[in-house]
């Protein structure tokens, strides 16, 4: 986080401010002072578009497993689907789509 801070400071937002004198640290897309509603705004936008820690670290571990190992994973949890008659429901809204291995 620090590097972002100091990323923010130094380079951010001095083009945010464009030659004006304001005091506030965080400053808003005109280079007026981030109000609170507009700084829990942002904070709320980010915290939505964030992936949780948990789901970071499956995919993690996950990639660092074998194309084979893969495979049995998604076989196994498609059986799972089948069992549970549940392949008609849409999961889209709530999951991300990414690379599918085969064998």
């Amino acid at each position: 986080v620090s590097l972002a801070v100091k990323e923010y400071v130094e380079e951010t937002r001095p083009k945010l401010a464009r030659k004006k004198n304001v005091p506030a640290l965080f400053l808003d897309p005109r280079g007026d002072r981030l109000t609170r509603q507009g700084f829990w705004q942002k904070l709320k936008e980010y915290a939505k578009s964030a992936p949780s820690p948990l789901q970071d670290k499956l995919v993690s571990a996950l990639s660092r497993l074998s194309n084979q190992e893969q495979s049995a994973i998604s076989q196994s949890l498609s059986k799972i689907v089948e069992l549970m008659e549940a392949e008609e429901i849409d999961a889209g809204p709530v999951l991300e789509a990414g690379q599918i291995i085969s064998e």
